[in-house]
């Protein structure tokens, strides 16, 4: 299990991830809040009530049909039918006329912005509202569909008074039939009497109803008040944009997290000198980075404190694959040692791929390592300077392995510790080659370069056994946090 130092420095690592991936959503955000088009709202108020004509339906208790104010529900489903929509689509949004042609796809669309909402059980107000990219637009819409709905209201109390009327009109007619043979026939004038007056009063009544409904339907009204006219909304209901982008920094910093967690699972490389020392069981003398001179300086001082205590002045630097950067480390550290006064012999000993020499275009004169040991020429060093003198590979024999583990390289080493203070050696891989581990045995301390990120546990373990079964001591290591 990670401890919280563990994870905070994960994520102190991966901050480049978070950072950039956040900023990817930000601007993806960004994009998108320029190229949608924001889509606004308008809404109006309208209310329902029983206007005078259905009064004087209630009154005299002549209604012949169902309710002609309608609830809530009924409101909805009218205004939200398809035979609606469809009129309301077909309505010119400047002339507020019909224009020929039924697009269904825009009915379908066009009734899908519209909302309509109670306000308050009963009360008879209903907010309506309509979205689209066009205030304007949404306003006209709204303008046509109180008007639409209205006529259709005005329509139902006409038939209904109508209705009320012939009803009333057919009664009136036979009661004056009625009234009519009462007096044509012979009965007792009492009888007579009281049945003529019923029914002329009954005459009278309807007449009288008769009239009212007649002036009813001359002050007809739809009932459809409009309590507040349609109005757009100043802010588009959506994109809301400070939502979207909220919402993309969280989304971008989440998905920062996982990619940092992803790559921290899938990484196999070490990233500090403490994992190295956790987990591989080697200790580090020093984190170098890129262009680090005071690290190497640290370095030098810790390298002369290990030769002090040791039985030689011969130092190995290798490393555990190519890549690692220890040509880096060996020649800058060389270069120190001597700035700081030591007298230093640099061996390039990588006989397979080593050339030291391009790093010094200051050295003058030499010859070869393989010059030394295969034709037995006398030991010449290059000089770079009073204090750094190079012995230079350059050459390739087809046996390096046989060259330095010959009685020859064990007798230059001896002579040049003796006429050196610090004698580096520079190896092939030692994962690569067996070289490293015939040079290590002839010095007493050796120093192995880690690459961060690259080098892995099983790399470094790997490494240390080779030398340790080789009998080389000393073993310690050098962080390059060089990632490039």
């Amino acid at each position: 299990m990670l401890s919280l130092s563990e994870i905070v420095d994960i994520f102190a690592r991966g901050k480049r991830w978070l950072v950039g991936t956040t900023l990817i959503f930000f601007a993806a955000a960004l994009v998108y809040l320029y190229q949608v088009q924001p889509v606004y709202r308008s809404s109006a108020l309208v209310k329902i009530e029983l206007n005078q004509s259905s009064l004087v339906l209630d009154l005299l208790g002549t209604r012949n049909t169902a309710p002609v104010v309608p609830g809530f529900s009924t409101v909805a489903e009218e205004i939200r039918s398809f035979d609606f929509v469809r009129n309301l689509v077909d309505m010119d949004a400047a002339e507020g006329e019909y224009v020929v042609g039924i697009n269904t796809d825009a009915v379908k669309e066009l009734n899908e912005r519209i909302a309509i909402t109670e306000k308050g059980k009963g009360s008879g107000l209903i907010e309506i509202a309509v979205t689209g990219v066009d205030r304007a637009a949404n306003n006209q819409v709204l303008y046509n569909l109180i008007d639409l709905y209205g006529g259709r209201l005005e329509q139902e109390i006409n038939r209904s008074i109508r209705g009320t009327l012939m009803l009333l009109i057919d009664r009136q007619k036979t009661v004056k039939k009625q009234i009519e043979l009462l007096r044509a026939e012979e009965s007792t004038v009492m009888t007579k009497n009281l049945e003529l007056d019923s029914l002329e009063a009954s005459y009278r009544d309807l007449n009288n109803k008769i009239d009212f409904l007649n002036g009813a339907l001359e002050l007809t009204s739809n009932g459809l008040t409009v309590v507040s006219q349609p109005v757009a909304e100043d802010q588009p209901v959506s994109p809301k944009y400070a939502l979207v982008m909220v919402l993309a920094v969280m989304l971008g910093a989440m998905a920062g997290v996982v990619l940092v967690l992803l790559r921290e699972m899938s990484r196999k490389g070490l990233r500090t000198a403490e994992e190295v020392e956790k987990k591989a069981g080697l200790p580090v003398l020093d984190s170098i980075g890129r262009e680090d001179i005071e690290g190497l300086r640290v370095l030098r001082t810790d390298v002369l404190h290990r030769l002090s205590q040791s039985d030689n002045n011969r130092v190995m630097v290798c490393g555990p694959r190519d890549g690692v950067g220890k040509r880096y480390i060996v020649t800058h550290l060389a270069r120190i040692m001597a700035e700081g006064g030591k007298k230093v012999l640099l061996v390039d000993a990588d006989l397979r791929d080593g050339d030291l020499s391009t790093a010094f275009a200051d050295a003058s004169g030499g010859v070869s390592l393989v010059a030394c040991l295969q034709q037995n020429q006398e030991f010449l060093p290059a000089v770079v300077n009073d204090k750094l003198h190079l012995l230079v590979g350059r050459e390739y024999p087809d046996m390096p392995s046989e060259l330095l583990m010959g009685q020859r390289f064990e007798q230059l080493l001896a002579q040049v510790s003796d006429e050196y203070d610090i004698i580096l050696l520079h190896v092939p891989p030692v994962l690569s080659a067996t070289d490293a581990a015939v040079v290590g045995a002839h010095c007493a301390n050796t120093v192995m370069v880690i690459r961060a990120e690259q080098t892995t546990v099983k790399e470094i373990e790997a490494a240390g056994r080779r030398l340790q079964q080789a009998g080389v001591t000393g073993i310690c290591c050098v962080f390059n946090e060089a990632l490039a």
